[in-house]
Parts: structure tokens; sequence; C-alpha cells
């Protein structure tokens, strides 16, 4: 079973408000406080410290003598807590907290109390509750608690009188997994162990509620036209013994917005079947949102509680569903909208492995293929089947071979996966493959020679690094950029669908990046510089990522081929989309709105932005109240630092503009920093007026400039950025940086595409010529003196003498 699968499994057994007893098992009085415990001011409190040691912080008043800890209680610990809980373990949306009791007899917890560790809130009382021996108790924090489990985290604490019997730390919560001991865990298990066999005892401990969500479809392109149209679709069932009035009920996707969309105003009789659509759009019968195929939650409430939940998996293929038998989770090649599920498969054929790694190695070597069923695989980079070459003795791997192969056993069938070898040949950087249909590179509809029709089609692609494979995931393989798609060396996109068998990518790609997931990636081979220096943008976003408010794609040097064929010198590199505007913020994907030139929708929508932009034209800055409220709209230091690093580096292609904004994050609009193909051509005094053209890109910056105090902080932060980042000292570093990492390609890659190495090395001296000697720099002050209308006093104040 894949990883995916399993979590998958995993998270749909969290299902209905009856799924256990009740909310109100183990009951606790949070208005109650243990008399054992004091006043914080007059206490002496021992909690754990950041490291997880116990500290002991003297108040005002010695603390009255405690008794010993008796043996017993020493085995009473926290097992699990579940914060800011969206699902429905333990039978509710409650926060709650499971104890264990190690012992051999049960404990009541007289005198025991939980609270948050650095917080002198009132404790809740956990007294008269039992752990049985060798047992649980799950302790539910309600909205009559003393207190719930924030979601950004905590260090939650249990207590006898004055002593610390346990304590857990968690992180920042998203309200779908709970904490152990051992860290976050992808299904929660209250009441039973943290172990795969609790998490079946706690499964096969489930009911369903009377309406619940049977079955559902988050890439369909087959079943149930409408109008001639597919759509996603819910499945419900009323696996109850009376009819149940639909409306009573509400659909929704997100769990801030429980009443979303009300169900149709008729009756479900018992057993009775309905699909909603998922369309996003009004019409009846619809259901106002669409179903992410990179797989989200559905939630089902009544009188505004939650009396149902299905995490949908990110692993369900096109025309493929998944669905409840019983409360088990099971996907379904032959879908049965408005019908009972079947058994179905739960435990997914595992993908082929191979007895050698992708990778390159110094000589021939015979290669096996494990797997379940009969194998099946192909050499052309073509989706394997049963019409493909079937695996039955060891393949002779004596050259650059690219193999896909898949299992098929009777009905079932695995993700496919894909190996790549090279033979007596080294690389410096890791390797990337894209194994494709010839036909979808070179054929009537090829990514290669389609210039005006972007044409998509599916592929797989490996990394190694060496003999160690870094990710092998299936993908859509496009071209990338504009007039860069004429050149010889073209550039690329990468993208993860949950139709070619995965919506995000999963891997740590970046050294300077935290967070790894990815919808989708660039293979960026220089873009419109290809035949000049071939790296100026890395060369320009490396410059000011991490030291500006700006946003930039993160990039990595590779090797390149497609379908074995040698592509010369590349750099794997993050795209600008819905998931990496969410890494960034730490948001979710479906909040972001993400705008590009003139404020056009890439995601989301912009409304708000153009209502700004027009706020903007409208009305006049320079007064407080108005500018206030700009202001609290966007982060203006990006704003501001788009322009000038635009500016110094004398890009004048600036109608390629993309900005973001989120709601779950701090609601202002962001500035990205990218396509700097044509930086360091163009030395001039003007460059601050030349990157603020009167036309509607720029009717933002223009506006606020008309703002004294707007004014000040742009000269400012011009002089900021002039001293630390923009400097003659660090574009110098970063040159001979990437002329360094081009360097084991470079002739390789200039004999593959012609180019000339005379050409490369004048573009080299014409970068290094721009910023030599305080070029760039003074150039920049006549720029900012002339375009402010500055005095020499004036320059003096910012930039110093």
């Amino acid at each position: 079973m894949t990883r995916k699968r399993i979590i998958a499994l995993l998270l749909v057994l969290l299902l209905s408000a009856s799924v256990l007893a009740s909310c109100e098992t183990k009951p606790i009085n949070a208005d109650t406080e243990p008399d054992s415990v004091t006043d914080a001011a007059t206490d002496t409190e021992t909690a754990p410290d950041t490291d997880g040691q116990t500290s002991t912080e003297a108040q005002t008043t010695p603390a009255p003598e405690t008794d010993p800890l008796p043996e017993l209680i020493k085995r009473i610990s926290i097992s699990e807590l579940m914060a800011d809980n969206r699902t429905l373990s333990h039978g509710c949306t409650d926060d709650w907290v499971e104890l264990y009791n190690d012992e051999d007899e049960d404990v009541v917890l007289d005198s025991f109390y939980l609270r948050k560790g650095d917080d002198d809130e009132k404790p809740v009382a956990l007294d008269g509750v039992t752990v049985p021996a060798k047992g649980y108790a799950v302790i539910t924090l309600g909205e009559q608690s003393a207190f719930r489990l924030p979601k950004e985290g905590c260090t939650l604490v249990l207590r006898y009188k004055k002593e610390t019997v346990d304590f857990m730390k968690y992180d920042a919560s998203i309200g779908k997994g709970s904490w152990t001991a051992d860290g976050a865990c992808a299904s929660p298990t209250p009441g039973f162990p943290n172990t795969l066999s609790g998490l079946a005892e706690y499964s096969e401990s489930l009911t369903l509620p009377q309406l619940y969500i049977s079955e559902v479809m988050s890439s369909n392109k087959k079943y149930m036209p409408q109008d001639g149209k597919y759509y996603d679709w819910v499945e419900l069932c009323n696996g109850g013994d009376a009819p149940l009035h639909l409306s009573d009920y509400y659909l929704t996707d997100k769990y801030s917005e429980l009443g979303r969309y009300r169900l149709p105003d008729k009756d479900l009789p018992a057993g009775g079947y309905i699909v909603i659509f998922c369309s996003g759009t009004d019409k009846d019968g619809h259901a106002p949102f669409k179903i992410s195929s990179d797989g989200e939650e559905l939630y089902l409430s009544k009188d505004g509680a939650v009396t149902d939940y299905f995490a949908v998996p990110s692993d369900l293929k096109q025309n493929e569903s998944c669905g409840r038998y019983g409360v088990s989770l099971r996907y379904y090649d032959s879908p049965t909208p408005g019908k009972q599920n079947g058994e179905g498969y739960g435990k997914a054929l595992a993908a082929p492995s191979a007895s050698v790694p992708s990778g390159n190695y110094n000589a021939p070597f015979s290669l096996s293929l494990n797997g379940d069923g009969k194998i099946y695989y192909t050499l052309d980079g073509t989706e394997p089947n049963e019409k493909s070459e079937m695996y039955q003795r060891p393949i002779q791997i004596d050259r650059m071979t690219s193999i896909r192969a898949v299992c098929i056993d009777g009905g079932r069938v695995s993700e496919f996966s894909s190996f790549f070898y090279t033979v007596g040949i080294e690389h410096t950087y890791p390797v990337v493959n894209v194994a494709i249909k010839e036909e979808y590179l070179t054929g009537e509809q090829g990514v290669l020679v389609n210039i005006s029709k972007e044409y998509e089609h599916e592929a797989f692609v490996t990394m190694f690094d060496g003999s160690v494979e870094l990710f092998s995931a299936p993908c859509g393989f496009k071209l990338h950029g504009n007039d860069s798609k004429e050149g010889n060396k073209q550039n690329f996109q990468l993208r993860f669908r949950s139709k070619y068998g995965l919506g995000t990518l999963d891997y740590p790609l970046f050294d300077n990046r935290e967070y790894t997931k990815f919808n989708s990636l660039i293979l960026h081979g220089g873009g419109e510089d290809y035949k000049f220096a071939g790296f100026r943008d890395e060369l320009c976003t490396s410059l000011v990522d991490g030291l500006t408010a700006l946003d930039v794609q993160a990039c990595r040097p590779i090797v390149l081929y497609l379908n074995g064929e040698y592509r010369g010198y590349y750099w794997i590199r993050e795209r600008i989309d819905a998931q990496y505007c969410a890494n960034r913020l730490g948001v979710s994907k479906e909040s972001v709105n993400l705008l590009h030139t003139y404020g056009t929708v890439s995601s989301g929508d912009n409304t708000e932005y153009l209502a700004l932009l027009k706020f903007c034209q409208r009305n006049d800055l320079r007064d407080e109240e108005n500018y206030k409220y700009v202001m609290d709209r966007i982060d203006a230091t990006s704003l501001m630092d788009w322009y000038i690093c635009r500016a110094y580096l004398a890009d004048m292609d600036l109608a390629n503009v993309k900005f973001y904004q989120s709601d779950e994050g701090d609601g202002k609009w962001h500035w990205c920093f990218f396509d700097l193909d044509w930086a360091f051509y163009h030395n001039n005094t003007k460059s601050i007026s030349k990157v603020m053209p009167n036309n509607g890109c720029h009717t933002m910056i223009r506006a606020l400039l008309k703002n004294p105090e707007f004014k000040d902080a742009f000269i400012k932060r011009c002089a900021e950025l002039l001293k630390n980042v923009l400097t003659e000292e660090r574009v110098l570093e970063g040159l001979e940086y990437y002329k360094a990492q081009i360097a084991p390609e470079f002739d390789a890659t200039i004999k593959k595409y012609r180019l000339s190495a005379s050409t490369w090395q004048h573009h080299i001296d014409m970068i290094t010529n721009f910023v030599k000697d305080g070029v760039r720099y003074r150039e920049m002050l006549t720029s900012v003196k002339d375009y402010f209308s500055l005095s020499d006093e004036q320059m003096t104040l910012y930039f110093g003498s």
C-alpha cells in the first residue's frame, strides 16, 4: 500500500457525531478548581521549559509542602491530544486529551488537573475521572471548559496537586491530525493505542450517522454528464430506518463555512442515495464549490454542528472514486453514483520495484523488476499496459535507458514506476530525466514543436544524484514561457495533477526552503538569456532572496535529459502558482488570490484588488485616512522592493508582474520578483522613472509616492538596499557563483545548441561592467535625485556623503 493511500485510509476513519459514545464520555466539570491549587500569584509552579526539562519559578509566597508523588500516580501519562479539532474523532469537534494508565489497577484522578504550562488560566479539574488499568480516558475540552487547546501550539501539563506528572508539547495544529509523545500522527485514535492495531480497533468501534457521505469523485471525465459536461460529485446515503429531510443539512468543503451549501428541499427515504454535483455554480442540485483533486475535507452539518466528515484522498486517479464500505475507505475503478457501494479495493497494488536504483553506473548490469501480479514495461517513455512487453527475465542495461513499469493483477492496477540509468556518464549535479512518448514531444501535438498552442502531455520525471534516486513521479509536461518558447533551449513545466497519479509532489527539493509541497515546477534553461549569459534570472533573484520582502523562486542546478537525450545544464525551480503562494504564507492554496499584470486572475479572485486599484485612481493618498486604507491592504515594503530592485537591475520588461493575497494570512498583497532575463542591459540614470510608466500596472505606486510619508520611506528603503543588498560586491560574487555552476556542463551545452562561447563571454563582461567601479550605484543616486527632485543636502541625509 502506498504511503498516500495509507494516510487517506487513516484520515477518512474520522467519521460522525455518533462515531463514539458521545462528547459527554468522561465528563469534566470545567468550573471546578482543585482545592489544592492556590492562586498562581502565590504558588510555586513547576512546568516544562522549552527544552523539555522542568523548572521551578519562585513566586512571592512560598508554596506549602506537598506529599511525595505516589508511585501509582507516576504511571499516568498524556498519550495523545487533538487541538483545533475539525474532524469527528471522539464523536465531536471539541478538542480532547487522552490519558493512559500503565498500572495494573484503576486510578481515580482526584486532585489531578490539566493546565497550559506557561499560562495562568484556570485549570481543568479531573476529579472523579477514572483511568482503567492499562487503559485510556479521553478528556473533552469544549466550549464550557476552562480552556481549549490553542491551535498555535503550547505545552499541556498534567499535574497532581503541585507536582507535574507529565506534559506534552505540540506545535501549530491544522486541526486534522492528533499529537502523541512522538510528534504529529496522521490519524487520531482516542481511547485506543497509537498503533496500526489500535487504529484498527478504533475503526471497528465506529458507527455511521443517519446521513453520511458514501462516495466521492474529484476528477470526473466519464460519469453522469450534465449538459455535456462532467463535474465532481458527492454521493450521500440515508443509512437510517426512516426518511429524513435533506434541507436540514448542509454540505461544505470549508470547516469555517459550514452553511456553504444547503441540501435540496426534499425527503430522502431510508436506504436512499442522492448525488450532489460540485460544479462551483449555483445550478439546482449543484454545490458552489469544486473538490480539489489534491485532496481535501468535506463536512455535513446540521444546526451548526458537524455530523459527518470525509477526507478525500489526494491520490484519486481520473474517473476513480472513493467511498465507504461499512466504515472502511475503499477505492473504486467502476464508481456507482446513486447506488450502493461494492467492496472495491482498499489495499493498492504496489508499484514495481527495481533491483538497482536509478542513477549513473560505471559498467553495464542486469536489472530485475519485482512486484505482485504480472509486470509490464516500456522503454520509450510510453505508459505501460497489458499490451506492453511483459517482464519475464532481467533487462540488460548497457546504455542510457528509461523504463516505465506497472503491476497488473486481475482488476487491480498499480501506480507506475519509472527508472532511468546512465552508464559511464558522470555529472557534477543531479540528473533529471523526463520519460514521455516521443509523439508527445515531436508529433502533431508535440510539446517541442507547438509554440502557439500550449499542449500538456502525461510524462514521468525522475531525479537522481549519482546512484541515489531523489524522487520519481508522474506529471504533466509542457512548455514554459512566452518568447523563450521560440528558442532552441526551451523551458518546461512539470505539472503534478491527480489525473496523472499524483496531485502534489512532496519532497525537500530546495535547501533554502522549509516547505516541501509543490503542484508544479519549472525546468529553466536560461529563458531568453540562454544564448547569452544563460543565468541572468537566477543571478538576479538569488541576489534579493531572503534579504528583501520579495518572493522569488528557489533554484537548483541540474542536468536535463528528455527520454534519455542530453539537453544540457538547467535549473529546477519553483513555479509561482497558488501552492507556491500558500507555501510562502503558510495558508491553504484555496485561500490564495494570485493575480498578474493589470489584475488578471491566475487563481482565486481579483475583486478586492481591482477595487483597491480603483481607490488609488480616484482618491488623493496624501489624505491620511485614504493612505491608511491602502497601506492596510498591501505589504508596502514588498511593493517598494519590487520597483527599487527592478530599477537597479535595469530590466524593463515591466508587464510581467505577479502578486498575491490570502485572508488566511495577513490579508495583504505581496509582490513576486521574477522574469529578469533582460537585466544588466540598460545603464542609464533614468531607471526610477522608467520602472514607473504611467499605465495601469503602476497606478498604485505612482499614487502612493504622492504621499510624503511613503515617498520618504521609499527613498530610505532605496538607500538601505543600495548599501546592503544591491551592491557591486554581491553582484560580482553572484556572477562568479553561477559561472562555476554551469562550468561542468558548459562545453557540452554550447555544443548541443550550437552557441557561441565568445558571445557568452561578452555578456559576462557586460554584467561585470554594469556594476564595476561603482558605476551602477552612482547612476541609481542620480536617478533617485532627479526623479524626486532632491537637493544635495537631502541626498546627503538619505545616502550619506
